[in-house]
Parts: structure tokens; C-alpha cells; sequence
């Protein structure tokens, strides 16, 4: 199974692009456990800096920039969902 989509626009209510990819990865993750999927291929973006998770520890309270601060920390939080789906025996 692969995982390639993310909402990239934020509107008026940034709600949503939370809603869209952080609780859309949520689903999808949940979805493949229940349907029995062996692996499941995630990508991500270089907006979430994962070379900075690894070696800084980022946290939400991060500044992770001006432009785009919704979409770069709703798809830092959705993969934050991946990795607690790994350590839960999801392979990904």
C-alpha cells in the first residue's frame, strides 16, 4: 500500500489541513492494521525536517516557518501517526 497524498492548501479554517493529513494518515494507518497490509510505503516531505527529529528532538513548539507553518507541522504530526503505527507492528 502506498500513502503519497497531503492536502498542501491551507484556507480559511487551518483546521482542516490538520483534519486532511494528520487524520487522514490516522485512518489510512488504522484502516491497513484491520485489512492485514504487510507493508505500507509512506513518503513524507522535507518540510517535516526529519534529519532535525532525529538529532534535535523537534517538538511542535518548533518555529517551522512562516509560509506553510500549517502544512509543515500537520505533516510533521502525520508523521508522528506513521512512526507510532511502526512501533505498534505496522511495517512501513
Amino acid at each position: 500500500m502506498f500513502h503519497v497524498a497531503a492536502d498542501t492548501v491551507v484556507g480559511e479554517n487551518p483546521q482542516d489541513i490538520y483534519d486532511s493529513n494528520v487524520g487522514g494518515t490516522k485512518n489510512l494507518l488504522d484502516a491497513a492494521r484491520r485489512a492485514g497490509v504487510e507493508l505500507l510505503i509512506y513518503t513524507s516531505t522535507v518540510a517535516t525536517m526529519r534529519w532535525i527529529v532525529r538529532n534535535c528532538q523537534m517538538s511542535l513548539r518548533m518555529p517551522v516557518g512562516r509560509d506553510g507553518r500549517h502544512y509543515k507541522r500537520s505533516k510533521w504530526m502525520a508523521e508522528q501517526e506513521a512512526l507510532n503505527a511502526a512501533k505498534s507492528g505496522l511495517r512501513w
